[in-house]
């Protein structure tokens, strides 16, 4: 039998390795990071105190979501983050379009009970989606540029200092421009009030600064380790199976 040639290079996988093909790499990481994104966004809308300060619910599935994007563009580079920008985005206002509808659907007979608690759950998961569609892509466009740009500068050796500065940078703005949307300016515009009282915009800015930090630097730390075995785990077992990506991401030369 004539064996046909893929155009797709052997696999990068050392003899007797188990091996992952970039196909599923890319699949079960994208819908680990569609599915924290959605559940963050779902839960932000509560925020619990951290030694004085307001912090968003959210913050532990965003980290996840952080975790699974990094792993991505650091494999497959630039155009994989850009991808997923797009994908995300599409997500949010996916996940928007569906709350929506589930809140001005009728309840039947014997839940109507349940519909005030309901609509108030996602009145505030509107704000969270509609201020995550705007800021989202900022954040993200921002930190796949830099992410990668250090890389090429670096060398992916320094995979902590990359991750300490793309954090601690990218997610102060992404607190300020998500909080200042999420909590005042978008529930002002749809609902006519902010979705916490005006005398505590300190407060939760205070808090969404102190996330940002926390989520940039110290969680940031926390990844770090995860990082540092997963990213060499999977280079060491992927097989090349997507033309595109396969000699790009066998060099690493984007």
């Amino acid at each position: 039998m004539t064996k046909v040639d893929t155009g797709i290079p052997p696999a990068t996988a050392s003899a007797g390795q188990p091996t992952i093909r970039d196909s599923s790499i890319i699949m079960y990481t994208t819908g680990v990071y569609v599915a924290c994104l959605v559940i963050a966004n779902a839960t932000a809308g509560k925020l619990f105190h951290f030694f004085g300060a307001s912090i968003s619910a959210g913050a532990f599935a965003y980290m996840c979501c952080l975790a699974a994007s990094d792993v991505l563009v650091d494999l497959y580079g630039r155009r994989m983050g850009f991808r997923l920008i797009i994908i995300g985005t599409a997500a949010n206002i996916i996940s928007l379009a569906f709350s929506q509808l589930a809140v001005r659907l009728p309840p039947a007979l014997g839940q109507e009970w349940l519909q005030p608690h309901f609509a108030a759950v996602f009145a505030s998961s509107a704000s969270v989606i509609v201020a995550s569609v705007i800021g989202y892509p900022i954040t993200e466009l921002f930190e796949t540029v830099l992410w990668t740009s250090l890389k090429e500068r670096l060398g992916k050796k320094r995979l902590w200092i990359r991750n300490a500065l793309v954090k601690g940078t990218g997610q102060f703005i992404d607190a300020t421009v998500f909080f200042t949307l999420a909590s005042f300016l978008v529930p002002m515009l749809l609902y006519g009030d902010p979705l916490v009282p005006e005398a505590r915009f300190w407060s939760v800015m205070t808090g969404a600064w102190i996330y940002g930090l926390w989520k940039g630097v110290l969680i940031g730390n926390v990844l770090f380790p995860v990082l540092r075995l997963v990213l060499p785990f999977l280079r060491a077992r992927r097989v090349a199976d997507i033309p595109e990506l396969a000699e790009a991401a066998r060099r690493e030369d984007w």
